[in-house]
């Protein structure tokens, strides 16, 4: 395939110089004729030329007006103008500058001056074009990368402020405030010990969207189809119902974003998960030594009632022999009565030992409770 010629506009009403320009540049560029200044403008803003020869004396408007005219054209700025013309004074070069030409060459036409100023204003042309578009290119690259570290940034903090969440709800909540600053609609599963939590950032979950979810955990790491994805980790499952798949950039941008902040959030849930076990053993642990306690107190209750039980039964029987000997030890009635009574009172200390025992019981038993709610 053979490379496209340059394309020339030639704006000039002189029938010699467009036979002139015909014959020396035909075979080379691509080379298209107007004879007055309307119908000129006209074909260069429907063909953008590479480069436009313009006659200063044009039968309408002159070359210098029509070059102003040109310039308006966003299309037509940075296309060269070379002025034809008789006139050779400084100031009519200077006129032509002023209205935005590029070159100016004069009549008679030299057809080697003409052909060096056509190629160098095309190579210049050419180098400009080369320049700005490596300029957008790297204005683009520049933007790009600040609008990419942007982001970078709101991942950064979502992952920070993850930490900052005690509860899988304030995650949630966290997640779906870090999506909707791209205007992504979302909802979240959440895999704790306790089991699955499912949040939407629009309140109650379709049982479809919750049905993905929960089958999300065993399927690939992302999943795309039409504009939804779902994201995975081993305890997160992330679906994304309207993905930007008509910008590519940021699609890509955002499919890397997600699957790091969800990193972030499968870390918050696997150290949650954790302190689930560390508190679900301290129960245990707890619930042991309470069982351990109650154990304890029991045997102490038991034992402390049957000592009082067998200390009442002693002295019963301490009186009943006492009494059944009291005529062979030859006391007095008066002694003998003296010496029951005494026993009777220790006797009935006995008892109120063993109301004290039932009071401490109970206060065993408060204790006990106290220490249960406080582990709790």
């Amino acid at each position: 395939m053979s490379e496209q010629k340059p394309r020339v506009l030639s704006i000039d009403d002189n029938h010699a110089n467009q036979a002139l320009i015909r014959q020396g540049f035909g075979s080379k560029y691509q080379i298209d004729f107007e004879m007055n200044a309307e119908d000129g403008i006209a074909r260069a803003v429907d063909t953008l030329p590479d480069l436009i020869l313009l006659d200063v004396n044009l039968p309408d408007i002159d070359g210098f007006e029509v070059c102003k005219k040109i310039r308006l054209k966003d299309e037509l700025k940075a296309t060269p103008v070379l002025f034809i013309s008789a006139l050779t004074s400084l100031d009519d070069r200077l006129q032509g500058y002023k209205a935005g030409g590029d070159d100016y060459i004069c009549k008679p036409i030299n057809i080697d001056e003409l052909r060096s100023k056509i190629e160098v204003n095309l190579a210049s042309k050419q180098k400009t074009s080369s320049l700005q578009a490596q300029l957008r290119s790297a204005s683009e690259t520049a933007m790009t990368a600040m609008t990419t570290n942007g982001e970078t940034g709101l991942v950064l903090n979502y992952i920070i402020d993850s930490y900052h969440c005690g509860t899988c709800e304030e995650l949630a909540v966290l997640t779906f405030n870090y999506l909707n600053s791209f205007g992504l609609n979302s909802c979240i599963q959440l895999r704790t010990q306790q089991g699955r939590h499912n949040y939407s950032c629009k309140g109650q979950l379709k049982p479809l969207e919750v049905e993905l979810l929960t089958e999300a955990e065993y399927s690939d790491r992302i999943v795309h189809f039409g504009n939804k994805s779902i994201f995975n980790t081993a305890h997160a499952s992330l679906l994304i119902k309207n993905m930007p798949i008509d910008n590519q950039d940021l699609y890509g941008r955002l499919n890397d974003h997600i699957a790091i902040a969800l990193k972030g959030t499968n870390e918050w849930v696997n150290t949650y998960r954790l302190k689930e076990c560390e508190a679900s053993s301290r129960e245990v642990k707890v619930s042991n030594s309470i069982s351990l306690l109650r154990d304890e107190l029991r045997d102490i209750d038991i034992s402390f009632n049957n000592y009082g039980h067998e200390m009442k039964q002693l002295v019963d029987n301490l009186i009943v022999e006492l009494e059944q000997d009291m005529i062979a030890v030859g006391l007095t009635e008066g002694q003998e009565e003296r010496l029951i009574g005494i026993i009777k009172d220790n006797r009935n200390r006995i008892d109120d030992m063993q109301d004290l025992s039932d009071e401490m019981e109970q206060r065993l038993l408060r204790l006990e409770n106290s220490f249960i709610e406080a582990t709790h």
